[in-house]
């Protein structure tokens, strides 16, 4: 989804709209100036410390700080000016984002008296059922058999752009790389895009998987090449019995 626009779902406080934000129920009577505070909306204290009485200031406990209290409080908003209000809200990602990434969106918060508030929006990222990421680079892991492996063959290789034919080279080792340069994710910092790395995992069946046609092929290359194999198949049983047997 990266470069595009997504809607995000917010619950965010702006002003009431029965009181307008005014705290009061329409009608109802004005708000009066603080009693503690005289409307100042900050209160004096003193404390006693090693230096001798220190003053301080602070903000009004009864008014808390705004120097008038409500008289009719709005039956909506129960006096608080504000509400709780679901709205949907456009969030632009930018090209190359990653997990942990916080976008901004200003105005888009919480509503107070000096105005709104910022949005943000912090990312987490779906893992790709074939490709895994580390940083701008794209990594596919490969399964391939050992004969396509040994004499070369094609593999579909999933990329952003869709499925992609690569070509497996002749001899190609467990674990070898192939690089599709500016294949990967765009990005975040600076022009281009990383690589997709198609990572092979060569795959050598287990002996339950052979067949015996198979079986006799394998030995045959085996001796064409000079290789060294069991000439048959001993299953848990026969391979306890030469135990017992000492052989």
């Amino acid at each position: 989804r990266a470069g595009e626009e997504i809607q995000v779902s917010v619950d965010r406080l702006t002003a009431c709209g029965h009181c307008h934000g005014t705290k009061t129920e329409p009608g109802g009577k004005p708000p009066k100036t603080c009693s503690t505070c005289g409307g100042a909306g900050a209160v004096r204290a003193q404390a006693r410390t090693i230096f001798g009485v220190v003053e301080t200031q602070q903000a009004c406990p009864t008014c808390r700080g705004e120097g008038q209290t409500v008289q009719d409080p709005c039956t909506v908003c129960k006096g608080r000016g504000r509400t709780l209000k679901s709205e949907k809200v456009s969030v632009k990602l930018p090209r190359g984002i990653d997990e942990g990434y916080r976008i901004r969106v200003s105005g888009m918060g919480n509503e107070g008296p000096g105005g709104n508030g910022d949005l943000y929006v912090h990312i987490e990222m779906e893992k790709h059922p074939e490709l895994r990421r580390e940083q701008e680079h794209l990594i596919h892991t490969a399964k391939i058999g050992f004969a396509k492996a040994a004499l070369g063959g094609q593999v579909t290789v999933p990329t952003l752009d869709g499925p992609q034919v690569v070509e497996v080279k002749a001899g190609t080792q467990h674990g070898e790389l192939h690089r599709l340069r500016g294949q990967g994710m765009p990005r975040l910092q600076g022009s281009g895009s990383g690589d997709l790395i198609v990572e092979y995992d060569v795959i050598v069946p287990k002996p339950g998987q052979l067949t015996p046609e198979v079986r006799e092929a394998l030995h045959a290359y085996a001796r064409a090449v000079g290789d060294e194999v069991n000439e048959r198949h001993e299953g848990l049983l026969g391979k306890v019995g030469k135990i017992f047997r000492g052989e």
